[in-house]
């Protein structure tokens, strides 16, 4: 049964919160769908599932988290790990992390940690775009090559495949980690673009990129204050765009997060060096 994990975690959580079969026929899942549904023998979409999980008040990375047995799979792991030593500047422990995963035949997620402390070569980088344009809908992990892989993109490439995921993707939007995900490239992309002169496909992705109606995400809000100032340096009034740079750097200060204070300001600063 390949939906087993899915069906019979769904179940767990149900029965455990005292609801019948039936309950979620409002959502249009029939009690003999979600029967089906929670014995394994089909799965419902991911938009259905998602809903049922929203009725129960357990959130898509609770529901992963039961499923995995209370523990992160190995690529959520290493994704993590991949993060946390982009924004530590370690060198070190992304070498290692690319070096094992490679080693273990996840060439992916190696790029993915070369590619935050030196640029990929051009067959790695083909390698990447081609795994990414044959993807017909991404997942996180999918997302998350694409945000840690910007840097070594083509303008080209990057429109295309950004494109690919606001088109397909709609339903992921609604979800906090995907959503975040999807920002986060997105800022990232309009960035990087700002900094190599593509003035009209910085302010496309800006535009198409705002989280209108959206549960408020400070750490968004504020990387987007990021991209927005570094446009604004690079095509408008630099002054201006320094100041707001510099504001939203100095608001991860005040949160305490000194960790991605130290990493934005590193990385505007080396982004500065490029438009000057």
């Amino acid at each position: 049964m390949p939906y087993g994990r899915y069906g019979k975690t769904f179940k767990k959580i149900r029965t455990q919160k005292h609801l019948s079969l039936s309950y979620f026929t409002d959502l249009g899942i029939s009690k003999a769908a979600l029967d089906r549904f929670e014995l394994g023998r089909t799965m419902m979409s991911f938009e259905r599932v998602d809903a049922a999980l929203q009725e129960m008040n357990v959130s898509l990375g609770e529901y992963e988290y039961f499923i995995n047995d209370y523990a992160l799979d190995y690529q959520e792991e290493i994704l993590l790990e991949i993060t946390n030593a982009d924004i530590a500047s370690d060198s070190h422990t992304l070498s290692k992390i690319y070096e094992e995963a490679f080693s273990a035949g996840y060439i992916y997620l190696a790029y993915a940690a070369k590619s935050r402390y030196m640029s990929l070569t051009i067959e790695e980088a083909e390698k990447v775009t081609d795994f990414l344009y044959g993807v017909e809908q991404w997942g996180y992990f999918e997302l998350s090559i694409f945000y840690f892989a910007l840097d070594n993109l083509s303008e080209r490439e990057i429109m295309h495949l950004m494109q690919g995921f606001w088109t397909k993707n709609r339903a992921l939007y609604n979800i906090f980690k995907y959503r975040r995900r999807i920002l986060q490239s997105a800022y990232r992309a309009a960035t990087l673009l700002s900094a190599k002169g593509y003035k009209q496909s910085a302010f496309k992705i800006l535009q198409k990129s705002h989280p209108r109606d959206q549960v408020y995400d400070l750490y968004i809000q504020n990387v987007r204050k990021m991209a927005l100032g570094f446009y604004d340096y690079c095509f408008e009034n630099r002054e201006q765009g320094q100041a707001q740079i510099q504001g939203a750097i100095q608001l991860f200060a005040e949160m305490d997060h000194q960790d991605l204070e130290l990493y934005y300001q590193k990385r505007f600063e080396r982004f500065k060096k490029e438009v000057q």
